[in-house]
Order: structure tokens, then sequence, then C-alpha cells
């Protein structure tokens, strides 16, 4: 029995791209249409591509004159170093009523390159509130989320300002991560200052090679606040100036230590009398347990018989760094210079 007709087999095949990066799916779709006179039965598609280790074989069982089927197939592209270029190629046999086989080849070709490697993220961390007789622990972390192992990283930091290192050395270091692996680095300092605010610190940077350009990364900028008293201490002279043939004066000092910060802190405020004086009246030392926003105050009265200008001695205020615990500090008032009264012509 002679078939009526001829079957004819009219083939494509197209991707989603022309171009894939390494490990990226390749979506391709096979176009298959019988644009014959006869029936086509037992077909196979066979697909053969460097892109995978085995042939992948489809089958379907019939088209019919003037049929048109679509088969879309995914493809992982390899891991890669270099650029390749890649066929897919795709085998169509097929059979007639009378078992003619029919073969059509079709094929495309994509390139790969390599993956591009993502920029690693570099953090930097620590606790959001501390007190000023606290230690406190920076945390520095970076992730390799890529394929490729990151090699010669420098990382470096900085202590920020109102901070001293508890322990002296260089923040920086030469570091290597491999791939799906982390690094991370602790370094403690402590807090000079309060800030009830908040201070930000400064970025830790990391420079690296990474798809072959020098890169420099940098890290967020933590923000933390410091707890702790802060005191201001003020020192006042009355009068500041006499005439020049006075030989003995007598001058009334008062000095205010306020506590600005935020922690109660127990206190001593002393002050003392230049060479050749004579307290007069009051006392030349304070003590309290200083709430925050609260002050102390004392005044005294002296003499001296010194000379023109007189330098005065500098009050002192020491206190602890959180109510009695902590380190002891100390701070000095601004000076004080008790001058000749100018002549008035």
């Amino acid at each position: 029995v002679s078939p009526k007709g001829v079957p004819t087999i009219l083939a494509n095949i197209e991707t989603d791209l022309n171009e894939y990066q390494s490990t990226q799916d390749i979506v391709a779709t096979i176009f298959i249409e019988n644009t014959g006179t006869a029936d086509l039965s037992n077909i196979n598609l066979k697909i053969g591509t460097p892109l995978i280790t085995e042939k992948r074989i489809y089958q379907v069982e019939n088209l019919q004159k003037g049929q048109y089927i679509e088969k879309r197939i995914t493809l992982q592209s390899p891991y890669i170093n270099d650029t390749t270029y890649n066929k897919i190629i795709v085998n169509i046999t097929a059979t007639d009523i009378t078992n003619v086989q029919y073969i059509t080849i079709i094929e495309k070709t994509i390139s790969v390159t390599p993956e591009t490697q993502p920029t690693p993220e570099l953090r930097k961390s620590l606790p959001s509130k501390i007190y000023l007789k606290n230690n406190v622990m920076i945390t520095l972390y970076m992730e390799n989320k890529g394929r490729t192992k990151l090699k010669n990283i420098t990382v470096t930091d900085i202590i920020p300002d109102n901070f001293e290192p508890v322990i002296k050395g260089e923040l920086k270091w030469t570091i290597s991560i491999d791939p799906g692996s982390y690094w991370d680095k602790h370094y403690v300092i402590k807090p000079t200052d309060i800030s009830k605010d908040g201070y930000t610190l400064p970025s830790a940077k990391a420079s690296l090679n990474i798809n072959n350009q020098q890169t420099v990364i940098q890290s967020n900028q933590p923000k933390v606040v410091i707890n702790g008293p802060k005191i201001l201490l003020i020192k006042e002279a009355s009068p500041t100036e006499f005439d020049s043939n006075v030989t003995n004066k007598t001058i009334t000092i008062t000095v205010k230590a306020k506590n600005i910060g935020n922690t109660p802190t127990k206190i001593i405020v002393t002050d003392t009398l230049p060479n050749n004086s004579i307290l007069n009246s009051g006392t030349l030392q304070a003590k309290d347990f200083l709430e925050a926003d609260k002050e102390i105050t004392f005044t005294y009265s002296f003499t001296t018989s010194n000379q023109l200008p007189i330098t005065l001695p500098r009050a002192n205020a020491k206190y602890y760094e959180l109510g009695s615990e902590g380190k002891l500090l100390s701070i000095n008032s601004t000076e004080i210079t008790i001058t000749e009264k100018p002549i008035l012509i």
C-alpha cells in the first residue's frame, strides 16, 4: 500500500538568550511542524550538547499533517572560568505509515561566560547601647557568596574618636575566603566620653580584586549610645582686676560642678590657693553623689599679697564612670588670671 502523501518535518530551535552566565539556566524551545501531506509517528527528539553529560530523548506519539508542536527544555550551564561557545543539537527522527524514516537535524550556538563574582558585603557591628565604664566588642564580618575563592583581601579599621583600644595593635588583616564561607574578627575598645544622642562609628574597609578589578568596599557605620556621667567644671573669680597700688588683694571664688551626663556619679571637687595666700572663709572642697543634671557649688574667699598678674590654680573634679564604679576620671577648670585695672586717662 502506497502512502497518499509525503510528510515533511520543518523544525527550529530558539533560546531565551544568546549569551548566558555560568550556572545560569538555559531555556530552549524546539518548534516542529509537519508541513507535508502525510502523518508522522514515533517522533524522537535527541538533545545533544556539551552543556549536559548525556543525551536527552523526548518522544511524541504522532504528528499529523499540518500539525504544529512546541517542546520546552531547560539546561544548566556549567561552572566555567573562560567564555565558551556551545552548540545545542537536536536530532529529530520520525516514521510514516510505511515505516519510512525521516531525519532532521537543527542546532543553535550560544555563548557561556564566567559567572560574575558577587561583591561581598563587609559588616561592622556592636551593641547599640553601652556604659562609659564598659569595654565594647566590635565585630567585623565578610561572607563570600560566590563560587570563586577571594584572595589577598586587606581589611582595615580605625579606632574612632571617643574610644581607646583595650589591646594596642594595628587594625589590619590580610585574609582569604573560600566560596560559601565567611571571615569574622573581634576586637575590644573602651569609650572615653559619653554620647547621649549616639555616636556614629567610621566604616571599616576591605580592598580586594574582584572580577579582575581592584575594589574597595566600605562597611556600614553603626551607631552607639554611650551612657555615663560628664562633669562641666566652672571656676569664677570676683573681682578679676585690681589697682596696681593694692598690696593685699581679697578675691571671692565660686566653683560649680554640673553633671551633664545621664547617669549618677560620686564626685570630689577640690581647689587650691595660690602661693602667699590666706583663706578667709569657705571651703576648698566638696563631695557628693551627683545625679544627672544636678550640680554642686562651693564658695570661698582668700587674700593674697602676690604681685599682678596672678594666675590662679585650676580647680579639679574627680568622678567615677558610673556611680562609684569604674575608672576615676579627672577634669580641670579653665585658667583664671587676675590682672591690673587699666589706667583711665
